[in-house]
């Protein structure tokens, strides 16, 4: 049973990178869903939203939300969620996080949120004349 995978994302950042993950990997062995955030949204619909996408897309594995800003509503929520839902929560998200969630589609949802952190970290590189 795969672990399903949400993005809480200001706009349509996280279905975006998803799309591109996928343009590159092929169709997600893993259930996915999209949930945009805009600044006028009210915060209690969006945790509502957030609260019945997990249990549709909980089988039993878990939930991996990723979110793009620590600290910012649409990873707030997803935090309070994570007391009373089986969900991890990473933010910060970027192409090679969301590259190591489609490639790693069969982990238990503890590695995979490891291996999506690692992911994220390791793809930011300084590329400027000075990087080693």
């Amino acid at each position: 049973m795969p672990v399903g995978l949400v993005s809480v994302t200001h706009g349509r950042i996280g279905e975006e990178l998803v799309q591109v993950a996928c343009q590159i990997l092929g169709e997600p062995a893993l259930g996915v869903r999209h949930l945009p955030f805009d600044r006028c949204d009210d915060a209690r619909e969006l945790e509502d939203s957030l609260a019945q996408t997990v249990t549709t897309l909980d089988d039993g594995s878990g939930v991996l939300v990723l979110t793009d800003l620590y600290g910012a509503t649409p990873c707030n929520t997803a935090w309070r969620l994570a007391g009373d839902y089986p969900v991890r929560v990473l933010s910060g998200v970027n192409l090679p996080m969301v590259l190591r969630v489609l490639n790693y589609a069969d982990l238990d949802l503890d590695t995979m949120a490891r291996r999506a952190a690692e992911g994220g970290r390791i793809g930011i590189i300084d590329c400027g004349p000075e990087a080693d």
